[in-house]
């Protein structure tokens, strides 16, 4: 009998379909939420060899009796053999990056917890666990892990224990319902770049990435929107740019913002419009891409005294926040920079309020006696 699995797109979220022929070719279908699922009865029915109507699907007791090896002494398994049923589980629903990832934190929480029972997994064991990541070295160097890898290894870790929970091995998930760690401590971490630095970086970018970085500085979108620039988004007549409102869209009354094109803007979508035949004017280069050629230019400025060597951690969005805040201290409204940027809420946009330091350090000349 020949029998394989299909994904099904939804707007709602994936879903995952075992189809199989019976004898008189008569194709059928049965739809689960879950891959693991989907796979477990294409393996029972390539078992069978049969063609009648599939056994019931019974995922957890399978699980369960199956996979979890022994037990500890009040019946419950180990960590040990609980863990192992999962990687099977997982394997099969994610790709092997991801589960290697998986596999990281994981074992970060075992050196941190030992050898346990799955009854000794307590809200206070979680916690302890997220201050000890908060205070884990990242790779060699004495620097700590970012507030965003600390929320991922709670995310990964509340996966797992949801596993257990779907087993019935324990009665609640302790990571469930912590709060995520602020990643950012707001103007605190914000870097604006001055002219004369914004100008070193369009002299001494590489050619392929100063595009990009002249597009981001010069209209303040985010990343994901960049992408998403098509050959139709530049409206030449109309002498606009259609962005995308990718993150802040509700509806289609606001799916798009429009920015308009400067001299310097044209130029560059121009020069793009010529060079490229693809229909996206500034296609994805990899994850990383942006991010290593905007650093790599930052350490070589410092290195020539163009650059504060704090602003080397430059990041892709604080291109965003350079553009706002040059808007504001050349007489720019708070009103028209929300719509530039593509805000919902004016008090998001207040967030660029603050002088650039340049203008902070006049302020001294500013009061005449």
């Amino acid at each position: 009998m020949r029998v394989w699995v299909e994904r099904n797109q939804r707007k709602a979220g994936a879903t995952w379909s075992t189809v199989w022929e019976e004898p008189s070719g008569k194709r059928r279908r049965k739809t689960f939420a879950s891959r693991h699922d989907a796979l477990d009865l294409r393996d029972q029915l390539q078992g069978t060899n049969e063609g009648g109507p599939p056994p019931k699907p019974q995922t957890a007791q399978i699980r369960t009796a199956g996979s979890v090896g022994p037990s500890s002494g009040n019946g419950l398994p180990l960590w040990r053999d609980f863990i192992h049923d999962f990687w099977r589980v997982c394997g099969a629903e994610v790709s092997p990056s991801t589960l290697s990832r998986y596999r990281l934190v994981v074992r970060h929480f075992e050196q941190d917890c030992g050898p346990i029972t799955m009854d000794q997994i307590t809200r206070d064991m979680a916690l302890d666990f997220r201050q000890k990541a908060m205070e884990r070295p990242r790779g060699k160097g004495k620097r700590t892990l970012t507030r965003s890898a600390v929320n991922l290894e709670m995310k990964v870790m509340r996966r797992v224990i949801n596993h257990a929970l779907a087993l019935g091995l324990v009665q609640d998930n302790p990571f469930s319902g912590m709060k995520r760690i602020k990643e950012t401590d707001g103007l605190a971490q914000m870097i604006v770049l001055e002219r004369d630095e914004i100008e070193a970086f369009l002299r001494h970018c590489r050619p392929d990435f100063l595009p990009y970085f002249s597009l981001l500085v010069r209209t303040g979108m985010r990343r994901g929107e960049m992408y998403r620039l098509s050959r139709t988004d530049y409206l030449r007549r109309e002498g606009r740019l259609r962005i995308n409102n990718i993150k802040t869209a509700t509806s289609s009354l606001d799916r798009y913002r429009y920015f308009p094109v400067g001299r310097r803007l044209r130029d560059d979508l121009e020069r793009r419009l010529s060079e490229l035949s693809g229909p996206y004017l500034y296609p994805a280069k990899g994850c990383n891409w942006l991010i290593d050629n905007l650093r790599a230019t930052a350490r070589k400025l410092a290195a020539s005294g163009q650059l504060e060597y704090f602003k080397t951690n430059l990041r892709i969005h604080d291109l965003r926040h350079t553009f706002a805040s040059h808007f504001l201290a050349n007489g720019g409204d708070l009103r028209t920079l929300m719509q530039l940027l593509g805000h919902k809420r004016l008090q998001t946009t207040e967030r660029y309020l603050h002088a650039l330091e340049s203008r902070t350090l006049q302020a001294a000349e500013v009061i005449p006696y």
